[in-house]
């Protein structure tokens, strides 16, 4: 397994940080010329994703398109794994999936490039990943009000010739629901915007105005490590 943080990378094989950005980028761009980049957003509509992974993606940032491909991996990984391999695993599983279906649909030219996304939420030894219903979601958020968190996410990168590469990014957060929390908390789930999002938030959309303090990659937490997913591209 590969890991990348903010700052520093680590894998099987050495990476230095590019100091050529833009070829690096231009290199990117390269890839939406000559091949398909398909985006998995499991457990998530077509639309959820054009909000929050898609979007990240889609405002010229990287000059990548994606299309998006749902993927039937059941999401069921025992939550005793460390979270780091949780997000990893789960992310290359569903990219395998993807890649396997594309496959079969067959096609010419070069495979296309599959990318999978795992978020969750960690907290006190424990991964929290989306809430069943409200009750739920008022104890995750009042879990997590005034306390700092961390956000991982698995990334998994693959084509149809056997290449895989997965990593995560972990971020702090700190919500703060002010001196009425339940009340707060209670007003934010009744939008319905907790659900379908590991820790009962967005941090993108309403819960935006709770945020207290983001350590690290703010688009980790959205779903997406931007930074580090561009410099693992530059080398795929």
């Amino acid at each position: 397994m590969i890991t990348i943080t903010r700052f520093q990378t680590h894998s099987r094989r050495e990476r230095g940080v590019p100091q050529d950005f833009v070829n690096s980028f231009d290199r990117i761009r390269n890839f939406r010329k000559n091949r398909s980049i398909w985006l998995n957003c499991v457990g998530a509509t077509v639309s959820d994703c054009e909000t929050l992974r898609v979007a990240i993606f889609s405002d010229g940032s990287i000059g990548i398109e994606p299309v998006v491909c749902p993927s039937d991996f059941a999401e069921d990984l025992p939550r005793s794994l460390p979270v780091t391999e949780f997000v990893e695993e789960t992310a290359k599983y569903k990219a395998l999936n993807v890649a396997d279906k594309l496959k079969k649909d067959g096609g010419d030219g070069d495979p296309p490039i599959v990318i999978a996304c795992d978020t969750v939420i960690y907290l006190d030894g424990e991964i929290i990943g989306k809430p069943r219903d409200e009750s739920d979601a008022f104890e995750t958020l009042t879990k997590l009000n005034n306390r700092a968190h961390s956000v991982y996410t698995g990334v998994a990168i693959c084509d149809g010739k056997g290449r895989l590469e997965t990593f995560h990014e972990k971020t702090d957060v700190v919500l703060d629901f002010g001196n009425a929390p339940d009340e707060l908390i209670r007003e934010y789930i009744a939008t319905g915007e907790p659900f379908g999002r590991a820790g009962a938030y967005g941090i993108q959309l309403r819960a935006a105005q709770f945020v207290k303090e983001v350590h690290g990659c703010y688009n980790n937490v959205i779903g997406i490590p931007l930074h580090s997913l561009a410099m693992c591209l530059r080398n795929f």
